[in-house]
């Protein structure tokens, strides 16, 4: 059967949705068109209103999860729809909508860790899990709390309008607008793609404690990739936002930043020569000199490395490690930032943290 390249593109991304979907959710799609689904907006609660987790449902698999003991113990909820779009040469190449979703169970006994995960959210799946991951322990059970308490916490990045109720119509103009305005900045242009993506994000965390969290957490990035030839020698360099935005993120000012930076970042190139061997200083900007400084020390400062005594600084409290102008900080709080959260996946509000000082 023949077919025009927008019909296989069309019939290819509905099959990848349909593909990506879980049962519970593929169930919903009875007597409606998936177009239909897909764009529905997110409940408040889909735990509750799409597979009825409700109260008692949560203290029956916590129960099992603690059957054999437990230290510590939680539920961790999921729902996650995401989209992207690719533009190349000024026409869509390729657009994708997916949805995960699951159940990850989490039981602590002592230096112990039993975990076990469902993509399935329905009882019998649950319990199955919950007894997977309780198999590590041999203890006497412990009790599941008669109710769970929704936690309140600071709201970092509240959208004003949900990924959930954008549709694709109204982000096919941010593409388009990208690449007319790179391809204005130079005539040595010779290809402007554009990457551009989001999604919405539901999760909930019960705990053996009886706290229960609920966070929405939204993120969209957006990605501008030049190529340019001048005198047969070509270049290619990128910039890119992201973050914990809604749409209105992406206003005029903010793309004629980001494809301006791509664009310098591209034809700088052109004058670019080999450095010299040898040792010299150099200078780290702000942002992606933060991985430098994640793969250096971050690993070494997680938690559990230093309550073991496995990390080089376990024992460094109070002592030098970095000359006097070396201020690091780890700052979860940081408004609408891509690395912003409302609650970590344990349900602990996040914090500014001086990781170290002068």
């Amino acid at each position: 059967m023949s077919k025009t390249r927008r019909e296989f593109i069309g019939s290819s991304a509905v099959g990848m949705a349909a593909l990506s979907m879980p049962g519970f959710l593929a169930a919903q799609t009875k007597g409606k068109g998936l177009d239909e689904v897909i764009k529905n907006p997110l409940p408040d609660n889909p735990f509750l209103k799409w597979f009825g987790v409700d109260q008692g449902i949560l203290r029956r698999v916590m129960s099992e999860l603690a059957a054999r003991g437990a230290d510590h113990a939680d539920l961790f909820f999921e729902h996650k729809r995401s989209n992207s779009i690719r533009l190349e040469d000024g026409i869509i190449s390729q657009a994708n909508t997916s949805v995960d979703q699951g159940l990850g169970l989490r039981v602590v006994v002592g230096e112990q860790v039993g975990y076990a995960f469902t993509e399935e959210i329905s009882l019998k799946a649950m319990l199955g899990a919950a007894r997977t991951a309780a198999a590590i322990a041999k203890g006497t059970a412990v009790t599941a709390p008669q109710e769970f308490r929704l936690k309140k916490h600071p709201d970092h990045y509240q959208v004003k309008l949900p990924w959930a109720d954008v549709g694709v119509a109204q982000k096919l103009p941010i593409l388009t607008k990208t690449e007319k305005m790179a391809r204005a900045l130079d005539p040595r242009i010779e290809k402007v793609s554009v990457y551009y993506s989001d999604s919405d994000s539901r999760v909930l965390i019960a705990g053996l404690d009886g706290s229960m969290h609920v966070d929405r957490r939204p993120m969209t990035r957006l990605w501008c990739s030049i190529v340019a030839k001048k005198n047969g020698k070509t270049v290619t360099q990128s910039a890119n936002i992201a973050g914990r935005h809604g749409i209105d993120f992406y206003t005029d000012e903010r793309l004629k930043m980001v494809t301006k930076q791509a664009v310098d970042r591209t034809t700088i190139l052109f004058d670019a020569v080999r450095p010299p061997a040898g040792e010299m200083p150099v200078v780290l900007a702000a942002g992606a000199s933060g991985i430098l400084l994640h793969e250096a020390i971050g690993h070494g400062m997680e938690a559990d490395f230093n309550r073991k005594g496995v990390s080089i600084y376990s024992d460094m409290m109070g002592k030098t490690v970095a000359p006097d102008f070396v201020t690091i900080v780890d700052d979860g709080t940081q408004e609408f930032e891509r690395g912003a959260l409302n609650v970590d996946d344990e349900g602990n509000p996040t914090e500014r943290t001086v990781l170290v000082h002068k």
